[in-house]
């Protein structure tokens, strides 16, 4: 079983006004226990370049100055100032920012 949830809307350029962190709800009727793994899909504004992180298995992981974190309704996604996404290729507001893929035991 898979359940597919968009990101939404995430300025992530930090250095000019953006959110260092983004939640995102999500309601599935299943436990953290039950999940196999995750994936992660970051577009750019242009919607041209797709960054995945793929078969994410633990519970909070970090990956190029990304963190993500996972809990039985909530999804945390956050950066570092240092993060290749803190950039103007990633400050578009009104435009869905990617997908998280939960794969389910």
């Amino acid at each position: 079983m898979e359940s597919i949830i968009e990101i939404g809307d995430w300025n992530m350029n930090i250095s000019n006004g953006g959110n260092k962190t983004k939640e995102v709800f999500y309601t599935a009727g299943k436990k953290i226990k039950e999940i196999k793994s995750f994936d992660v899909i970051i577009r750019d504004d242009q919607d041209k370049n797709y960054h995945s992180f793929k078969n994410l298995t633990k519970k909070a992981f970090y990956f190029n100055r990304v963190n993500f974190f996972i809990t039985d309704n909530i999804f945390k996604l956050w950066i570092y100032k240092k993060s290749s996404f803190n950039c103007s290729n990633f400050q578009k507001t009104s435009y869905n920012r990617g997908w998280i893929y939960i794969i389910y035991n």
